[in-house]
C-alpha cells in the first residue's frame, strides 16, 4: 500500500504551499486531497473561513458534500473542524 503520509503536510509546509499558490494568482482557492483505494475514499478539503454566503468557494464545498451524502455506504463518516453546530434550515439566512 501506498505511503499516505507523504499527501499530509504540516502547518509550515502548508504555509509554503498556499504562499506558491498565491503567488501564481490562485488567491482563496480550496485544497483538495483526494485519496481512494478498492475499498474506502479520504477527501480533505481545505478551505479559508468566510461568514460570505456567496463566496465562490461554498459551490465546491456544497458540491463535494453532495457527492458525500448520495454515496451508499452506510458506514461514511464525515469530520469537520470546530466541532458539532447547530443545524440551521435555511442556508442563506442561516436561521
Amino acid at each position: 500500500m501506498k505511503n499516505y503520509q507523504l499527501l499530509f503536510r504540516s502547518y509550515d509546509e502548508m504555509d509554503k504551499i498556499y504562499q506558491q499558490l498565491h503567488a501564481k494568482g490562485a488567491v482563496n482557492l480550496p485544497y483538495l486531497v483526494k485519496v481512494q483505494n478498492t475499498r474506502q475514499k479520504l477527501i480533505f478539503f481545505g478551505c479559508r473561513h468566510s461568514n460570505d454566503i456567496g463566496d465562490p468557494q461554498n459551490a465546491e464545498i456544497e458540491n463535494e458534500w453532495n457527492k458525500f451524502i448520495k454515496h451508499d455506504n452506510p458506514q461514511k463518516v464525515a469530520l469537520c473542524e470546530g466541532g458539532v453546530r447547530p443545524l440551521e434550515s435555511d442556508k442563506e439566512t442561516g436561521v
